[in-house]
């Protein structure tokens, strides 16, 4: 990747040994490609990779030190930490779906708060130094619907499962942060995205795979709720936040331990509807129906505010949704048409991305 020169703040990551958890999952492995192209020594813990996942496609397991492991196992998770030292922490597994949250409830507190405390623990029993960044989600801020954007200083809740269990990995995250962390070397900052699309997620419930699935069987996507309004953004977006947030925590961990936004501009963020149908533009065919009916119920409107990431990290998205659809379904369609290209295209998606950041 020759753009590498031109961002000197990632050489940082050249033999640093790197530990990312969620690595098999769709945006640990955009992570984990992104950071071995800065030469990280990258250790993931995850459980077993998705099928037609870029994991898979872009045979990531034989480039890095790959553990199946649940974050649930304090024990196993302590004595991977352990052997490898890293000195950076991507904490990135979790059980992602509001969906499954509500079938599965137990299982989603155990992983999203209790997997997050045993990394917390691993790190601070097992390393004398580590920057750890705790990627949550923008569903842990309590929403009343009124269509504010999210500040990070506004209060944590939430009506949903999954998003009451991100609410509690944040309030754990700041009590780590207070009463161990920083006093072992060992500092913590929080992540919280809008809605990720981009290409190699196959998740159930989520409007793009949902999309392309329909798409390729020639059949009329159903959508659920076409009027809620989401912060869409491409995955490679806030991962390039994530960087530039760990390397600025080991540069200044006082300063930078706190929690963080990453999303779009607001004009990004776009109705279920709209995005359905720049999708279908994209992919230069297909038609939509509404279909209601939903078993749970999720926020109709979510925005988030970013202007501490624009001004403390110098993050500001790059790409505007129209890139980011046209991204997206470019990955599709070659990943369906010409599957052997699918490597050389991921790359080239981060190059262009890159590009646009000189």
């Amino acid at each position: 990747m020759n753009q590498k020169s031109r961002h000197p703040m990632f050489n940082q990551f050249r033999d640093t040994p790197v530990l990312i958890t969620g690595h098999t999952g769709f945006k640990g492995s955009w992570l984990t490609t992104i950071l071995l192209e800065f030469g990280a020594n990258i250790t993931g813990i995850s459980l077993a990779a998705p099928s037609n996942g870029v994991f898979e496609e872009l045979n990531l397991k034989d480039k890095i030190n790959h553990y199946e492991c649940n974050i649930q196992d304090y024990t196993e998770l302590k004595k991977i930490i352990k052997k490898h030292s890293p000195k950076f922490i991507f904490h990135l597994a979790a059980q992602p779906l509001v969906s499954a949250s509500y079938a599965n409830p137990i299982d989603t507190y155990q992983t999203n708060v209790m997997g997050s405390l045993n990394i917390f623990e691993s790190a601070r029993n097992s390393l004398n130094e580590a920057y750890i960044i705790n990627v949550t989600s923008d569903k842990c801020y309590e929403n009343n619907g009124d269509g504010k954007a999210f500040l990070e200083s506004d209060r944590f809740g939430g009506n949903d499962i999954y998003s009451s269990s991100k609410a509690c990995a944040e309030i754990l995250t700041q009590s780590y942060r207070s009463s161990f962390l920083n006093e072992n070397n060992i500092f913590i900052a929080s992540a919280r995205a809008g809605n990720v699309i981009g290409g190699g997620d196959w998740s159930a419930h989520r409007i793009i795979p949902d999309c392309v699935h329909y798409l390729k069987i020639k059949q009329s996507i159903k959508i659920k709720n076409p009027s809620y309004i989401r912060p869409w953004q491409h995955v490679i977006e806030p991962l390039f936040g994530y960087i530039k947030l760990a390397l600025k925590l080991e540069e200044s961990p006082e300063l930078f331990s706190s929690g963080w936004n990453f999303g779009p501009d607001l004009e990004s963020c776009i109705t279920v509807e709209a995005l359905t149908q720049k999708v279908i533009h994209a992919w230069g065919s297909g038609e939509y129906i509404v279909n209601p009916q939903s078993s749970f119920s999720e926020s109709s409107l979510l925005r988030l505010s970013i202007d501490k990431a624009k001004k403390g990290l110098n993050w500001h998205p790059l790409w505007n949704i129209d890139q980011t659809v046209d991204e997206t379904i470019l990955w599709y369609k070659t990943f369906l048409n010409h599957r052997e290209s699918i490597v050389d295209l991921t790359k080239q998606q981060i190059s262009k991305y890159l590009e646009a950041s000189v």
